[in-house]
């Protein structure tokens, strides 16, 4: 595209008069490691953060620069990797060793630390993502409530551990044992909720971390530091900086990691799992990629489909997994729905993220824009029209974009396929649910679906065909991973596992069965054993929690 003078140029602030609270500069240093559950001062390269944010000043636009963070390398990774098998000790180190009644006590004293550095984090991560105040407020509000969430579901699994079980001719203990050191990234766009769910779950039980910072989100990730070497034993959380292609495939091709736990990094899970020299040995729980679909079928209430297919789409500028990323609209009412989307598009709000009712901010990955507008490229070169914003208008400068619509869409069109992690909402309009249900089975994701219509038949039909490709599917609703007791997963290139408050702890977990006959002499060790409290593995009831009977 041409070189022009572009108006949204005037939406990045000036760096003259931009409130100091905004205006970081290259001032949040850290320059510690956390290895063997000490915070160490590093002497060797730093990685220089900026903001997607740019400010106006005399020589032009800049980058905001906000930080700087330690660029270790693999002797650094080797080192931790070493103190999480150590504090692991074979599964019998002192974190594995106490029981989870003992460990969720000192992840509330973690807990209660990080309510300390909320305002601190708040800001960071408003600044490195470009995430609206809102957002990024939420986000720390949800990390917070996630952990105490998975605390209070650790504790109803103790106490399901705590009791016998029989069958047939058999008495046993079924216990939740870890599984050894594991792996935890956290994706950009939640780069504290997202390493939270990973993170604590592991650690509750049982298990030693590895954590990997995402990159956007690193210097507000920093500020847990203290908080895990104060409430941690040595060796139970590490982090991990650095080059992936030089630290990852160090680690990896070492055996020493038994876990991983990603969020956002369908990339890296690739990569690992090629490291990895015993892949048979390795287990991983992955939320990667989406390519979420809304359906807007005829009889569809049109206000409220628009209303959740805007939000759906271009909250966070649609850099969420869970974003709507393609609409197949029934032909009869395609127009109608384009055209309400087009009005309530020039309702949204573009500007920075401390902006009061933005929802349009810099992207976080700067090449983000050039990307979509090549995707963008493709489909008017083959038919679709762009709309959305002012007519005629730039949309695009640096990291900042506007929402566009491109209509009509179809197969032959790169952003059918591809996921654009960006404010672009293709339509594509349909005749026949085949086609919708075929182009979804065919897709190479299957994270979510949004149904938007009110025949019971219809729509209960079109459940059932989708519901095999899908992990959720959600009704006259946009897409979400809310609320976090319900199963988050997917298919195909969408998700490994299952992450849900419980879920994640039994996927960071083994089932451990201790097993007798019930014979008149089979038993007496067994019981003898829970009698005399001589085993912390097959142990009685003295760790029984009551506030958890029940719930």
């Amino acid at each position: 595209m041409p070189d022009i003078i572009h108006p949204i140029e005037g939406l990045f602030p000036d760096g003259a008069t931009l409130p100091p609270e905004w205006n970081a500069g290259p001032s949040v240093y850290r320059d510690k490691i956390l290895i063997n559950g000490k915070l160490q001062s590093w002497k060797g390269p730093m990685q220089v953060v900026y903001s997607p944010v740019y400010i106006r000043a005399k020589q032009g636009l800049q980058q905001l620069a906000l930080g700087r963070y330690p660029l270790t390398g693999e002797k650094e990774a080797s080192e931790a990797m070493q103190t999480a098998r150590a504090a692991y000790g074979c599964g019998i180190g002192e974190w594995p060793a106490l029981s989870i009644r003992e460990r969720a006590s000192q992840v509330e004293q973690f807990a209660a630390m990080m309510d300390n550095c909320r305002e601190e984090m708040i800001q960071l991560i408003i600044l490195e993502t470009g995430k609206p105040v809102m957002d990024a407020r939420e986000e720390f509000y949800r990390a917070t409530a996630y952990i105490h969430a998975t605390v209070d579901a650790a504790r109803r699994l103790n106490n399901r551990g705590l009791k016998l079980t029989t069958a047939e001719n058999w008495i046993a203990q079924l216990k939740r044992i870890p599984l050894g050191v594991v792996l935890c990234a956290g994706a950009a766009d939640a780069p504290l909720y997202g390493t939270i769910t990973t993170l604590i779950p592991a650690v509750l039980m049982g298990n030693t971390v590895l954590v990997r910072p995402p990159r956007r989100g690193v210097l507000a990730f920093g500020s847990l530091l203290d908080g895990f070497a104060a409430a941690f034993p040595a060796g139970v959380i590490n982090v991990v900086y650095g080059r992936d292609e030089e630290v990852l495939s160090s680690l990896m091709g070492k055996g020493g990691i038994d876990a991983a736990a990603l969020i956002g990094a369908g990339g890296m899970a690739d990569a690992i799992g090629k490291w990895h020299p015993k892949p048979r040995r390795f287990r991983t729980l992955l939320a990667m990629d989406a390519k979420n679909a809304a359906i807007v079928l005829p009889d569809a209430d049109m206000e409220l489909a628009v209303r959740e297919s805007l939000q759906g789409a271009l909250e966070f500028n649609g850099q969420w997994s869970t974003s709507l990323k393609l609409f197949f609209v029934h032909r009869s009412v395609a127009d109608e729905f384009v055209n309400r989307m087009e009005e309530a598009m020039k309702q949204v709000k573009t500007g920075m993220p401390w902006e009061e009712g933005v929802t349009i901010t810099p992207m976080m990955q700067l090449e983000g824009p050039a990307r979509l507008q090549e995707l963008i490229g493709d489909a008017t070169c083959k038919g679709a029209r762009l709309a959305g914003g002012e007519s005629g208008q730039p949309y695009v400068f640096l990291s900042l974009m506007k929402p566009i619509l491109l209509y009509p869409v179809d197969k032959s069109m790169r952003i059918f396929y591809e996921d654009q992690r960006g404010p672009v909402i293709p339509v594509v309009p349909f005749d026949d649910l085949r086609d919708v249900v075929g182009a979804i089975t065919d897709s190479s994701y299957g994270q979510q679906a949004s149904i938007f219509g009110k025949d019971p038949a219809v729509v209960g039909r079109l459940v059932d065909q989708l519901s095999p490709q899908l992990g959720r599917i959600n009704l006259n609703a946009r897409c979400a991973r809310e609320p976090d007791t319900l199963p988050f997963t997917g298919r195909k290139d969408s998700a490994e596992g299952v992450m849900s408050v419980e879920e994640t702890l039994l996927a960071l977990s083994l089932d451990s069965v201790i097993a007798c006959r019930k014979t008149a002499g089979g038993s007496a060790t067994f019981e003898q054993i829970l009698l005399e409290n001589t085993s912390g593995r097959l142990s009685n009831l003295s760790g029984y929690d009551e506030d958890m009977e029940g719930k």
